[in-house]
């Protein structure tokens, strides 16, 4: 589908869009996730792997030379936090590097963990949203997976299966941020949310869900083949936390390397591990994380 927009009387810019907007808001949207260049390295689940990320930020600068500031956008898949020692020092790390290279040209990804984490501190009012983020919870039918601290009426599903420890792998984020492994420490609510800088807070309530170019759509963790792209693809433009699970960012089924039957677009994403970068035409798997 594709669209035309003038940006300047001497410069017309053709969009191919990821679906049809059928309205200007949807089109704004769109537009807004947008990325103007297929020059784009995109890197996978990071996890708070800190070393591992830089020597891989090392071995582009050696590939690339100037080209890395100067010709390539560089995007980060999503899954900054869990599992890794190293979370608190990977965020600091992620916003030097986007006020050091050239503005617009680096991205990160909402990633399914990064969700999850920015739900449990609080980042969204539920105040300020029509549906309380506690009634997410409502049937959910594994309640021992849930954090039962003070305040759980008012906090989103995937944040309480978060605060747990046990669901997401969270414990290394709050041995991170906490500078503590005391037990009393790990899942105390308040003490995280004091712990985890206002920067950091920003990083993780702005990151966009979804992302696109003329030839490619990005994405943590894909699309189900079965349903229509546009409706899955509208709650990423939106940021939709009254979802109890965003699938697109966190199902494991969606494996196919066949991409989506709506558009032409390949589709990249992380979150499923593969040995190797798997690449078809219409789909390309990245996460090699350990």
């Amino acid at each position: 589908m594709r669209a035309r927009s003038t940006s300047s009387p001497s410069k017309t810019v053709h969009y191919s869009f990821p679906f049809q907007p059928s309205d200007l808001n949807e089109k704004k949207l769109l537009l807004q996730h947008y990325i103007p260049t297929e020059n784009i390295i995109a890197i996978g689940d990071i996890h708070g792997q800190l070393e591992a990320l830089k020597k891989l930020y090392n071995k582009l600068e050696t590939k690339y030379g100037k080209e890395l500031t100067e010709k390539y956008h560089i995007l980060f898949l999503g899954d900054y936090v869990d599992r890794g020692a190293d979370i608190k020092e990977t965020i600091d790390w992620f916003i030097d590097l986007k006020e050091k290279r050239k503005t617009g040209t680096t991205h990160f990804l909402m990633g399914n963990h990064d969700l999850a984490f920015a739900l449990f501190i609080g980042l969204w009012d539920d105040q300020n949203i029509a549906q309380s983020l506690g009634e997410t919870c409502k049937g959910y039918l594994h309640p021992q997976e849930l954090w039962n601290g003070e305040g759980k009426e008012r906090i989103h599903l995937q944040g309480r299966r978060w605060g747990s420890v046990h669901v997401y792998s969270s414990r290394s984020t709050f041995t991170s941020y906490c500078n503590s492994t005391d037990e009393e420490i790990l899942k105390d609510r308040k003490i995280l949310q004091e712990a985890v800088p206002e920067k950091h807070k920003t990083f993780f309530k702005e990151l966009p869900w979804f992302l696109w170019s003329n030839n490619y759509i990005f994405v943590h963790a894909g699309f189900d083949r079965r349903f229509k792209l546009k409706e899955q693809i509208i709650p990423l433009l939106n940021r939709d936390v009254t979802l109890p699970r965003i699938k697109p960012l966190s199902d494991r089924h969606n494996i196919s390397m066949d991409g989506h039957d709506d558009t032409h677009k390949c589709i990249v994403t992380g979150h499923i591990r593969v040995n190797g970068v798997k690449i078809s035409e219409k789909r390309i798997l990245v996460d090699i994380s350990v």
